[in-house]
């Protein structure tokens, strides 16, 4: 599985995202906000590279997002610009969690969603310190 470069649009200009996709999707995907406190890290940090391509492994294609550093945007924009596009989990290591809690459709109203609501999308960040422990 070879991951791609590429851009989205964002109503700030693009922004890039590398693509690990998986052999046989399951309909489910995974998008990953790196960590770095928000002034530093990228895609090419390993402990997204190794998240990524281990959810691909399972089947589960997985967008890992290039966000804006600052001081040129706060991190947190990104949580804005794409907050309507996300229709997946959303995972990510350290100041990438606060990207993923904004963004992510089960707290979209200020509290996590439970199973039986809509929006529901379940929390991996455990699963994910699991997954890349093995």
């Amino acid at each position: 599985m070879d991951p791609r470069d590429t851009t989205i649009e964002g109503p700030h200009g693009p922004l890039g995202v590398r693509v690990y996709p998986a052999e046989h999707p399951t309909g489910s995907a995974l998008v990953w906000a790196h960590g770095g406190g928000f002034a530093a890290g990228s895609v090419d940090m390993p402990e997204g590279d190794a998240v990524a391509r281990a959810f691909a492994a399972r089947d589960v294609p997985t967008v890992s997002v290039d966000y804006r550093l600052a001081p040129v945007v706060a991190g947190s924009r990104w949580g804005d610009e794409d907050r309507a596009g996300v229709r997946y989990p959303v995972a990510s290591e350290a100041a990438g969690a606060d990207i993923s809690y904004r963004v992510e459709p089960g707290t979209r109203h200020g509290h996590l969603n439970r199973p039986d609501e809509p929006g529901f999308a379940p929390t991996i960040d455990t699963f994910v310190r699991r997954l890349t422990t093995l």
